[in-house]
């Protein structure tokens, strides 16, 4: 079972309103044909192997996507978009499930997986 699968099942065992039925591609607040994004140094990267999780109820994580065969996550962050590499799927997982996706991110993302420049 993929990680989209596995994050449908937390929501609705849990209770949680499920607020997504994530396609191939996230529209990103933009238009659902958006391909591409413009990711803090790294430049306009292609969405097509990523699984997009709009996250509506956070302060500062509004989007994530992961490309589960490379494990990026591509993170928007307040309206600017960051990558993050060699992001196991259970910790994307976590990420989502967690309370406070800002917290998580602080705590378990944003200094642990860093891409190499």
């Amino acid at each position: 079972m993929d990680l989209k699968h596995h994050y449908q099942q937390y929501l609705e065992s849990s209770g949680k309103k499920v607020l997504f039925n994530p396609p191939h591609k996230q529209d990103f607040n933009q238009s659902q044909k958006q391909d591409f994004v413009y990711v803090k140094y790294r430049g306009s990267v292609d969405l097509a192997h990523f699984v997009c999780y709009p996250l509506i109820k956070s302060s500062l994580v509004k989007n994530l996507c992961y490309d589960a065969k490379e494990k990026y996550v591509i993170v928007n962050l307040k309206g600017i978009y960051y990558l993050y590499c060699e992001v196991p799927s259970n910790v994307v997982l976590n990420w989502l499930s967690a309370n406070s996706k800002g917290k998580f991110f602080d705590a378990h993302i944003k200094h642990n997986f860093a891409c190499a420049e």
